[in-house]
């Protein structure tokens, strides 16, 4: 019995033996497969940057172990004595160890230096990365403009401090003005006319890390009454127009209460420094006038 696929004869040692046929397919003559040489050269080139990848990362985090075994192998070793490196009050300056150490520890990633360049109209101190690019390419050396705008902005300079005053800001190697820049917060707010209102948050700074200054809402002054309630000190205004022949003292007694251990004022400075604002401050004048008449309408 046949069926409908075509059988074609094969002669095998004279015999005659029927096959079925094939199919076009596998008549065809077999070609390999050439690969692209730029498909397999991109995914060489993958494969490195990958390695590339990995290899920088672990570089990096040795590198940043090292750095933080330095980091701890210094803060171990170092004896500073400035106890503001150790405060979360903030830092006021630093030693010229402790420079040495930031720079060695940020190499060049923020530290650009010292303000070595000044305005030639203003004399105003500014970083070369602040110049004005155009300005400096136009004019062949480093320009800066956000001080004075070249020169169409004129603000007069300071005045010279009072004589005893110059004398404390500028001999600062001097004993007395050594200890005025250490109290010198203190002896400004002994010598204020308003206290500050706000809402401070002081449940932020429980924790590690600076001091948070967080207040909630607005802030203001208090300016209070001329004369104190009774059986409560003196303080800010009332300074100026209460008992003034115990002034010295009312005023050292005005400092908060909350930092005891900083009270060490001297009261000859404190003397000096209200002689220098009866004679210069016209604020002082104007509540030494209200002082005085009040002891002519209490004579």
């Amino acid at each position: 019995m046949f069926t409908n696929t075509p059988l074609f004869p094969i002669y095998n040692n004279g015999s005659i033996q029927f096959s079925m046929a094939r199919t076009k397919r596998k008549f065809l003559e077999f070609t390999p497969i050439e690969k692209n040489p730029d498909k397999k050269r991109a995914r060489q080139n993958r494969a490195n940057l990958i390695a590339s990848k990995k290899r920088k990362r672990q570089n990096n985090e040795d590198d940043n172990s090292k750095r933080k075994k330095q980091n701890d192998a210094y803060s171990k070793s170092l004896d500073i004595s400035q106890s503001y490196l150790y405060s979360k009050q903030g830092m006021v300056s630093f030693s010229p160890k402790y420079i040495e150490y930031l720079i060695e520890s940020y190499e060049e990633r923020s530290y650009i230096g010292k303000p070595e360049y000044i305005c030639k109209h203003c004399n105003a101190m500014f970083w070369y990365n602040e110049r004005n690019k155009k300005g400096t390419y136009k004019n062949k050396e480093p320009i800066y403009t956000n001080c004075c705008k070249k020169g169409t902005i004129k603000i007069p300079k300071y005045r010279e401090p009072p004589k005893f005053l110059l004398n404390l800001l500028q001999n600062r190697d001097q004993p007395l003005s050594k200890h005025f820049f250490q109290k010198i917060r203190q002896y400004n707010s002994l010598f204020s006319f308003t206290s500050m209102g706000a809402t401070i948050i002081n449940e932020i700074n429980k924790g590690d890390g600076p001091y948070v200054f967080k207040i909630n809402g607005q802030i203001h002054h208090r300016i209070g009454s001329l004369i104190p309630s009774d059986n409560n000190q003196p303080q800010y205004a009332e300074l100026y127009i209460f008992d003034t022949q115990n002034e010295i003292s009312n005023r050292i007694k005005a400092l908060p209460k909350q930092e005891p251990s900083e009270i060490d004022i001297d009261p000859e400075i404190v003397r000096q420094l209200k002689e220098m604002l009866d004679e210069n401050k016209p604020l002082v004048k104007t509540f030494r006038h209200a002082r005085d008449m009040l002891e002519n309408i209490k004579i």
